[in-house]
């Protein structure tokens, strides 16, 4: 159970670090978002 715990803190870890970089992304990107990259943003 200790290394299930410990994997599961690493993951919590790991998906908050995504969870910033994709708003980091999202943000930086919401610029473009009346040019060509608007069909990428809607899209996905």
């Amino acid at each position: 159970a200790r290394g299930l715990r410990n994997i599961n803190k690493r993951k919590s870890i790991f998906f908050a670090r995504v969870r910033k970089l994709t708003l980091f992304y999202y943000k930086k990107h919401t610029h473009n978002r009346r040019t060509k990259n608007s069909g990428l943003i809607n899209g996905g």
